[in-house]
């Protein structure tokens, strides 16, 4: 049932990924904007597929996690059915670990 959901062909930078009833939408853009813009219009797409399966997202209990390398803090916006979730704080990406 939930193969729908995860075969979605979503915004170009979007990615959808499952672990057991939870999904989890993975966006990538150098900008903010396009974070957001690519994410809501996703976040649409699978309210709409769900609904023929009987199922629907829990606006409430979205979360939103920015992942950057930017030195200013910055936050996102996500509209979830009537809920506009704040992403927490970022955690600033550093790169990979190079041992001495």
């Amino acid at each position: 049932m939930y193969d729908t959901i995860l075969r979605l062909n979503l915004q170009r930078s979007v990615n959808i990924e499952g672990f057991a009833d939870d999904i989890a939408l993975v966006a990538v853009a150098k900008h903010r904007r396009q974070i957001e813009n690519h994410l809501n219009a996703s976040v649409k797409q699978v309210q709409k597929a769900l609904l023929p399966l009987g199922l629907a997202t829990t606006d409430q209990k979205t979360e939103v996690l920015l992942l950057t390398i930017r030195k200013r803090m910055e936050s996102i916006t996500i509209q979830v059915g009537n809920c506009h979730i704040n992403s927490a704080l970022h955690i600033r990406y550093l790169g990979p670990v190079v041992p001495n």
